[in-house]
């Protein structure tokens, strides 16, 4: 029996290692990409439910608000805004026409916002 033997190059080798150290870096980075798309798609559904949570909380106060029937009505045709400063006692509920209520702050000013887009609410707060 002839026994053959097989020379490889230190080129060839060379070249077979490198090839695979190239896939493997293109897998793991491919990984890496999908693992952050996934993280990033996780976030955002995260913060979606949250600002919903929120926005779902602040309409609720809002309404209370309205209907509490102690809300000073501010707006004349100008919307509420965070920072706007009234001469109203601290703690004072005060509201618009466009859904916005808020409190007063020790220093005059309109803070705690709420907001709610319930018509109906608002314009029985208007006395229409």
């Amino acid at each position: 029996m002839k026994t053959q033997w097989i020379v490889f190059s230190p080129f060839l080798i060379a070249a077979s290692l490198l090839g695979l150290g190239l896939v493997s870096t293109s897998l793991d980075t491919e990984g890496k990409e999908i693992q952050q798309l996934a993280e990033s798609r996780y976030r955002a559904e995260a913060r979606s439910l949250f600002e919903g949570d929120m926005m779902s909380a602040t309409q609720g106060l809002a309404t209370q608000r309205y209907q509490s029937g102690s809300c000073v009505y501010v707006g004349n045709g100008v919307e509420l805004k965070e920072g706007q400063v009234y001469q109203l006692a601290n703690n004072t509920c005060v509201a618009d026409g466009y859904g916005r209520t808020g409190l007063i702050g020790s220093n005059g000013a309109v803070g705690q916002l709420a907001t709610t887009q319930d018509r109906q609410v608002i314009q029985q707060f208007l006395g229409w």
